[in-house]
Order: C-alpha cells, then structure tokens, then sequence
C-alpha cells in the first residue's frame, strides 16, 4: 500500500546511487516480505556516507557531492520521496566502508 509512482522513481533511484558512489565492490540488491511488509534493501561497498550527513541526505535538494555528482535530469529529490511512501526508510553507512537503504512498505 504506497505510491506507485513514488515507488517507481525511487526504487531505480537507490541502486543507481550505489552504482555511482561504489568504485570497486559490490552492490546487492534484496527484496523480501516480512511480516506483511515489502522491503527492498540495497548495500554497497562504496563512499559511504559521514555521520553528519546520514539525516541530510533525506532533505530535498541536497546532495553530499552536489558539485561533482549532479549531472542534468538530476533534482536531488530521490532520497527525499522514500520518506513518502507510508513506510520507513533506514540508512546505515560508514564512511569508506559502504553504505545501506532499507525501504520498508506495507503491503495490501
């Protein structure tokens, strides 16, 4: 039970950072159901996110990179619209070790 659209855009969106932000590693992506609840988790091995960005990444525009990262078609907006979606959005990152999002919705 969530926004389609919103699920749409964002779902691409969270392997698409992990695949830009990891320069050598891995990306996994997992879906699974749990307790009623779809959750779709990606990690990587890449950057990983400082301590004091973790909850910044969430706010609308803003981007860690902004200067070497946003390319055009890119609103900063992606991370933004997990916090939407009627479910909950997790973030656990280390700086240099990789981070992980995951995106917990309920199903109907």
């Amino acid at each position: 039970m969530s926004d389609r659209r919103k699920l749409l855009q964002i779902l691409p969106n969270l392997p698409g950072n992990a695949v830009k932000f990891t320069d050598a590693g891995e990306v996994v992506l997992t879906l699974l159901e749990v307790g009623g609840d779809a959750v779709f988790r990606v990690s990587d091995t890449g950057r990983g996110i400082a301590p004091e960005h973790l909850e910044k990444v969430f706010d609308p525009l803003w981007q860690v990179h902004a200067g070497t990262t946003r390319t055009a078609g890119r609103t900063g907006l992606g991370l933004s619209v997990t916090r939407l979606l009627g479910g909950d959005v997790v973030l656990e990152s280390e700086l240099g070790r990789g981070s992980t999002f995951t995106v917990r919705v309920p199903l109907g």
